[in-house]
């Protein structure tokens, strides 16, 4: 039996923002169901890496495979379509929409339901109906 490639994989790739480089000659590969975690201190590199793989920097050289198909020049759009995602780390969220209705607007067809997230994380299914305005916790 053959070995699929790897999920995710990044060959020789130079990226960053406008003018600046921050990303040179990384390699990496990721297989089907694998996790990576990603440490350093501020302003290495961490979070341009994901932005890179999400089409949001400029690559200048190198490689970027999904699944086995180079996507480096797909837009950000074309990425998430595929299967990519990112979620940042700060509360980037809708402050008018609920826990709920965050989940369900990020829904994408596959195994991952709204119900499912609630079971995983049942503090999450207790907070479904607060907002993101919510200054004390409360509902609103």
């Amino acid at each position: 039996m053959v070995e699929p490639g790897p999920a995710l994989e990044l060959m020789e790739l130079t990226a960053g923002y406008g003018e600046t480089v921050v990303l040179e000659g990384l390699e990496l590969a990721l297989g089907q169901g694998q996790s990576l975690s990603v440490l350093g201190r501020n302003g290495v590199g961490k979070t341009t890496l994901l932005a890179t793989i999400m089409g949001h920097t400029h690559v200048r050289a190198g490689a970027i495979r999904f699944a086995g198909r180079e996507i480096v020049r797909w837009p950000p759009w074309r990425r998430a379509r595929a299967g990519l995602g990112y979620v940042p780390q700060g509360r980037e969220i809708f402050r008018s929409l609920t826990v709920r209705e965050h989940l369900e607007i990020a829904a994408r067809p596959g195994p991952w339901t709204v119900e499912r997230a609630f079971a995983l994380f049942p503090s999450l299914a207790e907070r479904r109906r607060h907002r993101g305005d919510a200054l004390s916790g409360g509902e609103q």
